[in-house]
Parts: structure tokens; C-alpha cells; sequence
């Protein structure tokens, strides 16, 4: 259930970085500017709190096969990467 949990974290996390960008783009020269990416900034930090919260607990209780978890320790590499793009963005 947690990797359910930080499988649709991630997913939202994904989402949210393409649509920061789209808006941004959009709406770059609209008066709402600035409201527009602190919502979008506050939504990303709540995402990412929640994301690191899974990703770091302990889930031993919870089987997984091989191949899950191979792909799930393979994508803490790019977790990490996004996180590094998003706190950049977030300053």
C-alpha cells in the first residue's frame, strides 16, 4: 500500500513538473503571474514533502518481486535529479 501510495506521489510529481512549465509558459505575460506560480510552487513543495516522506519509510512489511523493486531502486536516480531541477525551479 506505501508504494501505491509513492508510485501515485511520483506520478503527480511528473505531472506537475510538465504542467509548471506549460502554465508558466502560457501565462507568462498574464497580470496573474505571479499567483499563478506560487500556487503552482506551493502544490510542487506539498508534492515533494510527500514524496520524500514515502520514499524514505521504512516498508520492509510490504512484498515486492525482484523486478518491482530492481525498478524501484532504479528510479531513485531520477527522483533525485528531479528533485535537484525542482528545488532549483522552487528558488
Amino acid at each position: 500500500m506505501i508504494i501505491t501510495h509513492l508510485q501515485s506521489e511520483v506520478n503527480h510529481l511528473i505531472f506537475l513538473y510538465f504542467t509548471t512549465i506549460g502554465v508558466l509558459q502560457r501565462d507568462a505575460d498574464s497580470p496573474e503571474i505571479d499567483k499563478i506560480k506560487e500556487d503552482l510552487l506551493n502544490e510542487v513543495k506539498k508534492c515533494l514533502e510527500r514524496t520524500k516522506k514515502y520514499s524514505e519509510m521504512n516498508i520492509k512489511e510490504v512484498k515486492v518481486s525482484d523486478k518491482l523493486e530492481f525498478t524501484l531502486n532504479y528510479a531513485k536516480d531520477y527522483l533525485s535529479e528531479g528533485y535537484e531541477f525542482l528545488d532549483w525551479l522552487i528558488e
